[in-house]
C-alpha cells in the first residue's frame, strides 16, 4: 500500500492549513497500517514529495515554482518512479516514507518564509536545476532521479 502525503504532511506553513491538515492525517494512517500489518507481507509506503508540477496551483498569482525559486519542480513521472522504486524492493525491505523533493527546493522553514515574503510582495528570483530523491529511512540516501538507472 502506497499512500500520497506531502512535504506539507510534516511541517506547517500560514495559509496551508487545511492541506498540511489532510496531509498529516495521510502520514498518521500510513504509520499506524504500517505498524499493524507489520508482521504481515503487506508493505505500507508514504510518498512525501515536494513541489510537484500540476494544475494544483494554476490559479495562484504567484505560483510556487516561481516563488519558491524553484525552476524545475518535479514532475507526475518523477513521483511515479519513486513508486515503482518502492515496488520493486524485496519483501522483507520497508520504506516507510520517501521525502521527494526538486533539487532546487531548499529547507522547509525558509522555503516558507520565501513563500509567504512572495505572496506578500509578488517576489521572485532565478535559480539552478536537476531533480532529487531523498529516501527518509532513517539515514539520508540521495538518488539522482535524472541517471539513466531511473529512466522510464
Amino acid at each position: 500500500m502506497i499512500n500520497t502525503s506531502s512535504v506539507l504532511g510534516t511541517k506547517v506553513r500560514p495559509t496551508a492549513g487545511a492541506y498540511a491538515g489532510s496531509k498529516f492525517a495521510i502520514e498518521a494512517l500510513t504509520e499506524a497500517l504500517r505498524l499493524e500489518l507489520a508482521k504481515t507481507n503487506i508493505g505500507v509506503s508514504c510518498v512525501e514529495p515536494g513541489l510537484v508540477q500540476t494544475d494544483l496551483h494554476r490559479e495562484w498569482p504567484v505560483p510556487p515554482a516561481q516563488s519558491l525559486n524553484i525552476p524545475r519542480p518535479l514532475q507526475p513521472e518523477d513521483i511515479a518512479r519513486v513508486v515503482r522504486f518502492i515496488l520493486e524492493q524485496p519483501d522483507h525491505v520497508r520504506l516507510p516514507r520517501i521525502l521527494a523533493v526538486p533539487s532546487d527546493q531548499e529547507l522547509l522553514e525558509k522555503q516558507l518564509l520565501v513563500l509567504i515574503v512572495s505572496q506578500i510582495f509578488s517576489k521572485t528570483s532565478k535559480g539552478g536545476d536537476g531533480n532529487l530523491l531523498v529516501i527518509q529511512t532513517g539515514p539520508f540516501a540521495i538518488v539522482d532521479l535524472s541517471s539513466p538507472q531511473w529512466s522510464s
